[in-house]
C-alpha cells in the first residue's frame, strides 16, 4: 500500500468537524446525566443550551436512551412512590409534576395506568391527615358545623388535586366506623 492510498481513508475537514462536535456533545450529555436521574427531556434541554447541530443532538440522545442514561420510567416510578400517603396527589397533579421534569407524555400516561386510582390515593391522603380535621368533623354539633368541617377536608384534598366525591365517600365510610365503635 502506498502513501497515496492512505488519502482515500482520510476524513474531510467537514467530517472531522462533525466528529469533534459529536464527541463534545456526547461528553456534555454524559457528564450531565451520569449518576443522576435525568429524563430525556432534561438532557435535551441541556444540549439545546449548547451550540450543537440538531442532527448531532438527536444522534447523542438516541444513543443515550439505548445505553440507559435517560431515566424517564425511573423518574416516574420514583416520584409516584414518594407521592403516596401524606404526600399523595391525584393523577392529574402527578402528571403535571412529571411534565415539569420533562418526562415524555406517553411514558407518563403508561406509568399512571399502572398506578392506583385517584380514589385510593385520596383515601390514603385523608387517612394520613391530622386527627384535628377529622375530629372536628365528628365532634361538630349541628349541620352547619358539620358542613364547615367537611368543607375543610374537601379543600385540603382539593389542594392535592382530588375531586370532592372521594372525600365525601371517605367521610361516609369513616362515619360508619365511628358509629360502630
Amino acid at each position: 500500500m502506498t502513501s497515496s492510498d492512505w488519502k482515500i481513508f482520510e476524513k474531510s475537514p467537514e467530517e472531522r468537524e462533525e466528529e469533534e462536535m459529536y464527541r463534545a456533545c456526547r461528553v456534555a450529555a454524559v457528564s450531565y446525566a451520569a449518576g443522576r436521574l435525568r429524563s430525556s427531556g432534561q438532557i435535551r434541554r441541556k444540549l439545546e443550551q449548547e451550540d450543537f447541530s440538531d442532527a448531532v443532538k438527536e444522534r447523542v440522545l438516541h444513543e443515550m436512551a439505548e445505553e440507559g442514561y435517560c431515566k424517564d420510567r425511573e423518574i416516574c416510578r420514583s416520584l409516584m412512590r414518594v407521592r403516596r400517603g401524606r404526600k399523595a396527589e391525584s393523577h392529574l397533579a402527578l402528571q403535571k409534576r412529571l411534565e415539569r421534569h420533562l418526562v415524555p407524555r406517553e411514558i407518563i400516561l403508561e406509568e399512571l395506568d399502572a398506578y392506583p386510582s385517584d380514589r385510593i390515593l385520596a383515601y390514603e391522603y385523608l387517612d394520613s391527615l391530622t386527627d384535628e380535621l377529622i375530629c372536628a368533623y365528628y365532634s361538630a354539633h349541628g349541620p352547619e358545623e358539620k358542613k364547615k368541617a367537611a368543607a375543610r377536608l374537601v379543600r385540603k384534598a382539593a389542594g392535592r388535586g382530588f375531586h370532592y366525591r372521594p372525600v365525601l365517600d371517605w367521610i361516609r365510610e369513616q362515619g360508619k366506623y365511628y358509629e360502630d365503635s
